[in-house]
């Protein structure tokens, strides 16, 4: 039992304790050189940790020859891993007579219940026993005799057709009535004369050029449509003043209760350069197109415009006063 205590280390805090190259010495302060630690006393001794045996048996993963006192068995425990096991150091031989035995240490918690095992097959169904014979039929009893027809009785002589009586004679037919008298002439519908609604330009305007779109003065038309869809006429010329260039042009744009309609109604025009003055200066432009619109609901059909320019401050001029300059916006249903 001396040679398994002595095998085991177990660090506890001292008075004296004193580091000498790589040992420790605990009472000492010149542990032997064989020894990774010394302890030394005279009145002292070493206490290694007490516990019951469903406490050490409890310790999680001991390690290979962890030592315990089991306080059960009054004896040192060390965990071997060979046997996976904890041996009982008052039980190992020696040249003494073995001890007596501890007592028994208290049973180990009962391990989880084992998974129900699967059911066995279901054995084949066995086969059915032969169907019993049926029964004899009994005899079907003799039909009796059919009794005789009795004879036909003869038939008598036809009588003889009485005379056809006279045809009476035809009445009077009766006079015809009155004819009564033609119904009133409902009105009649309205003709397809197309509706007009329309608006001219009466003033002269002035627009810079590359100052974005804006609304086209007096180009705007409020109205309640009897029909779902509309048509659209606007026209206008006039002239531009400042320096002559190919790139200025003038934009005209329809506009359906103030939303631009993309793709329909733009009439650009372009002053281009001619071999008489240098240049242009009279411009023209259109567009006809249909609308749809909601009958009976009020819209407003309008037109905006916007003047280009390759140079800046060009004013574009919009006269209404000159004869070959005019701006009309038409709308016929």
């Amino acid at each position: 039992m001396r040679r398994y205590l002595f095998n085991f280390i177990c660090s506890i805090g001292v008075t004296s304790v004193s580091f000498a190259q790589d040992n420790v010495g605990i009472g000492t302060n010149a542990p032997d050189a064989s020894a990774i630690m010394e302890l030394l006393a005279t009145n002292k001794g070493m206490l290694i940790p007490r516990m019951t045996a469903v406490q050490r048996i409890a310790i999680p993963a001991p390690a290979n020859s962890l030592i315990v006192f089991d306080t059960d068995t009054n004896c040192y425990m060390f965990y071997r891993n060979s046997s996976t096991s904890w041996v009982n150091l008052c039980r190992v031989g020696g040249n003494g007579p073995t001890g007596p035995t501890g007592a028994a240490g208290a049973p180990g918690p009962a391990g989880p219940t084992g998974l129900t095992g699967a059911t066995g097959l279901t054995g084949p169904t066995g086969l059915a026993g032969p169907t019993g014979p049926t029964g004899p039929i009994g005899p079907t009893g003799l039909t009796g005799p059919t009794g005789l027809t009795g004879p036909t009785g003869l038939t008598g002589p036809t009588g003889l057709a009485g005379p056809t009586g006279l045809t009476g004679p035809t009445g009077l037919t009766g006079p015809t009535g009155l004819t009564g008298p033609t119904g009133l002439t409902g009105p009649t519908g309205p003709t397809g004369v197309a509706v007009f609604n329309s608006a001219v330009g009466t003033t002269d305007v002035t627009k810079a050029s590359n100052s974005g779109a804006a609304a086209c003065p007096q180009m705007s038309v409020t109205f309640t449509p009897t029909k779902p869809t509309i048509f659209v006429s606007f026209s206008a010329s006039g002239t531009y003043s400042g320096i002559a260039n190919s790139g200025q042009f003038v934009i005209f744009r329809l506009l359906v209760n103030g939303v631009p309609q993309n793709g329909r109604g733009c009439a650009p025009t372009v002053g281009e350069y001619d071999d008489i003055d240098g240049f242009c200066n009279a411009w023209a432009g259109s567009f006809f197109v249909p609308v749809t619109v909601v009958p009976n609901v009020a819209v407003t059909i309008s037109v905006d415009w916007n003047y280009q320019s390759l140079v800046a401050n060009n004013i574009h001029i919009f006269s209404a006063t000159q004869t070959n300059a005019n701006r009309s916006l038409i709308i016929m249903e």
